[in-house]
C-alpha cells in the first residue's frame, strides 16, 4: 500500500527466479499492475471482427466459422509455460448457436474475455451461475460472434529437465473453416527448439528479440479437410 514500485519489483524478481513454482503470482501482477509477459500479444477482438467483415470472406453453408484461432506460448528457462488462447467464432446456424452458447473453461484457466458479440456490435457478458460446469453465454443467434480469451500456466515437467513439449496445433479440422489460424512461441534464445510438422504444416517464421527468439506459424482461409 505504501510502496507500489517496491511491491512490483519484488513480485517480478520472484517470478524471474522461479517462474514455474510461483506462477500463481502472475494473476497478482496482472490484477495489481495490469501487465504480464503476454500482454502485448493480446488482440482487440472488435478489430479482428471488423477486419473479417471487411475482407468479404464468405463461408456459405458452414454452420460456424473460426474467425480467430490464436495461441501464444511463452516458454521459460525452467521449462514452465504461459499460454494465451483467443478464439472468435462466427455463428451461422441455429445448431451452432445452441452449442456455442455453452462455454466450458479449461481447468486452471484465467478468463480474460468471454462474451457474445451481436451482429450490431453489442457485447453481452455472461453471468456466473453456481453449480454449472459450463457458462451460458447470452443471446447467441445466427450472425453473432462468440469470443473467449484465457491464460493458462503449465509448471515444469519433472521428466524433461528444463525442457517442455507443446501441444499439437492443427490449423484445420474436418468441419469448420478457419479464417485466421496462428501459433506463436516465445522462447529463450539459448533453448533449442525442435519443430515436428505433420502434413502440410505452414512455414516456420523466426526472429530474434533481445534475449528471446520468436517463432510463428500461420494459415489464412483454411478450409475443412475432406
Amino acid at each position: 500500500a505504501s510502496d507500489a514500485p517496491g511491491a512490483r519489483a519484488l513480485l517480478l524478481a520472484a517470478l524471474e527466479s522461479e517462474p514455474g513454482a510461483l506462477h500463481g503470482l502472475r494473476s497478482v501482477v496482472r490484477s495489481a499492475f495490469a501487465e504480464s509477459e503476454l500482454e502485448r500479444y493480446r488482440l482487440d477482438g472488435a478489430d479482428v471482427i471488423r477486419r473479417f467483415e471487411a475482407s468479404g470472406h464468405a463461408y456459405e453453408g458452414a454452420p460456424r466459422v473460426l474467425v480467430l484461432d490464436y495461441t501464444v506460448t511463452r516458454l521459460f528457462a525452467d521449462g514452465s509455460t504461459l499460454e494465451l488462447t483467443h478464439n472468435i467464432i462466427r455463428v451461422q446456424s441455429d445448431e451452432a448457436a445452441e452449442s456455442e452458447a455453452q462455454f466450458s473453461p479449461p481447468e486452471d484457466a484465467e478468463i480474460l474475455t468471454l462474451r457474445t458479440v451481436n451482429a450490431d456490435g453489442t457485447r453481452l457478458e455472461p453471468d456466473a451461475i453456481a453449480g454449472l460446469e459450463h457458462v451460458e453465454l447470452p443471446g447467441v443467434e445466427p450472425g453473432d460472434y462468440v469470443e473467449f480469451e484465457y491464460l493458462r500456466m503449465t509448471p515444469p515437467h519433472p521428466s524433461y529437465g528444463g525442457g517442455a513439449v507443446g501441444p499439437r496445433f492443427y490449423f484445420q479440422n474436418f468441419e469448420t473453416p478457419f479464417d485466421w489460424s496462428t501459433l506463436t512461441l516465445i522462447a529463450p534464445a539459448e533453448v533449442e527448439i525442435v519443430v515436428d510438422p505433420r502434413g502440410p504444416a505452414p512455414t516456420t517464421e523466426a526472429r530474434a528479440e533481445g534475449s528471446l527468439r520468436i517463432y510463428q506459424w500461420q494459415v489464412h482461409q483454411s478450409m475443412p479437410l475432406v
